[in-house]
């Protein structure tokens, strides 16, 4: 949930060196690695979770990791936080190579994931002043206090600065686990929260949190995740794996051009009705269902006509309870990356 004891006694109290022209420099670096640990699939075979994973992120990024496959993500941020050897390949995280065997607390790193039962007596604000108390800074006590409490005010927490950390849902601890890694400094914040869902409202609070912190580029944030949406609204650049392997990573926005065919979101009543009346209106289109929701989606090479389409749906007398353009889904994307 939030950081692992390891990195509150290494990294939260850091001051970082100086160092000259970071701005869009590489931070995190993964060529050809390969986890130690493997998926046993019957009748002695077995297959690594991770195969030949090769990333780079820079200063400014934020960079999203994803799978359908939860224990993809979460093993993949463990050895970038250097907290899982891995069998093969190369690691660097901020100037220091990793060796893979060999764990060990990274100064330059914040890694968000398991919280603390020893910050259950601070309130919010107090854990805040806590970690950061060390930190040299020309503020005053009273008046980092006040940073804090304006901060928490204006990313929408400032309900819960005075609440105890152990009264938080699970979501806000990782929140506040996020923006601890703001606030102290560090050069890289690393969030393996696959196991975790937000809402819409705290997908919003994270977003902003992690836009302040590539404020300066010399920083990065890299979020572990398998919920489409919170990639698609925060990232910049993304990471999706199948099985273990890379099948993805580029641009969250180029992503979408090219793998999301949905291109109208449909909801009636009478959903069945409904279908059969876009199937005889558009025979060259697919027409699937999500739930409540009636996709319709456009082949590969199809010229999709959004006008066309809603003068056709007038002509034939189709009066569907809501419609949507669609302008494009992580998810979706995802879906159509994996079955290719």
């Amino acid at each position: 949930m939030i950081v692992s004891s390891l990195y509150v006694s290494s990294g939260l109290t850091y001051n970082m060196p100086e160092t000259k022209n970071l701005d869009n420099q590489s931070l995190v670096k993964l060529e050809g690695v390969s986890s130690q640990d493997y998926y046993y699939l019957g009748e002695n075979k077995a297959r690594q979770v991770l195969k030949d994973i090769s990333l780079e992120v820079r200063g400014g990024d934020i960079f999203g990791i994803s799978s359908f496959n939860d224990e993809e993500v979460k093993v993949l941020c463990e050895i970038i936080g250097n907290l899982r050897p891995y069998y093969s390949g190369h690691c660097r995280v901020g100037t220091q190579g990793m060796v893979a065997s060999k764990k060990m607390a990274l100064p330059q790193l914040y890694y968000v994931d398991s919280y603390s039962n020893a910050y259950n007596n601070f309130k919010v604000l107090d854990y805040l002043m806590f970690i950061t108390d060390k930190i040299k800074t020309n503020q005053t006590k009273a008046e980092r206090q006040k940073a804090f409490l304006d901060e928490l005010v204006n990313i929408g927490l400032g309900y819960i600065a005075l609440t105890y950390m152990e009264k938080l849902t699970d979501t806000e601890k990782i929140i506040i686990g996020v923006l601890s890694g703001k606030v102290c400094g560090s050069k890289i914040v690393v969030a393996n929260i696959a196991d975790y869902y937000f809402d819409d409202d705290e997908i919003q609070v994270l977003k902003k949190i992690v836009d302040s912190i590539i404020e300066d580029k010399s920083r990065c944030v890299i979020i572990g995740t398998t919920e489409a949406k919170l990639i698609g609204i925060i990232c910049q650049r993304t990471l999706f794996m199948v099985d273990g392997k890379e099948r993805y990573q580029g641009g969250v926005e180029e992503l979408i051009q090219r793998f999301d065919k949905v291109r109208i979101i449909i909801t009636d009543a009478n959903q069945a009705k409904m279908i059969q009346q876009l199937k005889l209106a558009f025979p060259e289109l697919q027409v699937e269902t999500e739930g409540k929701m009636i996709l319709v989606k456009s082949p590969k090479g199809l010229i999709f006509d959004q006008n066309e389409f809603l003068m056709r749906l007038v002509k034939y007398n189709i009066d569907p309870d809501s419609i949507k353009i669609n302008r494009g889904r992580v998810q979706n994307s995802f879906e159509e990356v994996a079955k290719k």
